[in-house]
């Protein structure tokens, strides 16, 4: 199978992931907030690249959410566990986790009982993702650099909060296609 643009872009974002991990881990902060910055940049790239050269695919749209997934989750559990300056709250890095597992049963349970595999992300799981990342990048600065933690307390708030929403839109989303599918296949043929 021959990859397209839009989708090396994506596989890059899979690559940059272990590599960003490894420099947290290893507390060469400096390091993994480029790494990080980058993987966030592509995930901005490769839809615009997709867009642009008509390069939408099927395993383009599911790589790029196992890739947004792997590298947010990652980011949240390596900078909840390894001792910084400053750390992700527990508390944050479940409610990361709990709405990814959430999205993927939602998908499976959709695709269960509707049959549909496209599945378009929401306008709020788009800025829940683009929230993360500025928060996962603000911790990141503030461990390499010294930033001050002050305004991560609002952006945990405001990261915590979109999360949640997030996860309760996709719930309802599921809700109503499903309730859709279910009416129409108990409708009597006309």
């Amino acid at each position: 199978m021959a990859l397209n643009l839009a989708t090396r872009i994506t596989l890059a974002r899979l690559i940059l992931a272990p590599a960003f991990v490894t420099a947290a881990a290893y507390h060469r902060y400096r390091v993994a907030v480029v790494l990080f910055v980058i993987a966030g940049l592509t995930d901005a790239l490769d839809g615009m690249v997709a867009r642009a050269l008509n390069q939408r695919t099927r395993t383009g749209a599911v790589l790029d959410v196992l890739a947004d997934k792997f590298l947010l989750s990652s980011a949240f559990i390596v900078l909840c566990l390894v001792p910084g300056t400053v750390r992700v709250p527990v508390w944050l890095t479940i409610l990361v986790f709990s709405r990814d597992i959430l999205i993927i049963l939602v998908i499976f349970a959709l695709f269960v009982i509707t049959g549909r595999r496209d599945f378009a992300p929401s306008k709020l799981g788009k800025a829940t993702t683009l929230v993360q990342i500025v928060y996962v990048t603000w911790v990141l600065a503030a461990n390499a650099v010294g930033l001050a933690p002050g305004p991560l307390v609002w952006l945990r708030w405001i990261t915590g909060g979109i999360t949640v929403a997030s996860g309760l839109g996709y719930m309802t989303s599921i809700t109503r296609q499903a309730a859709a599918h279910t009416g129409e296949a108990a409708a009597p043929p006309q």
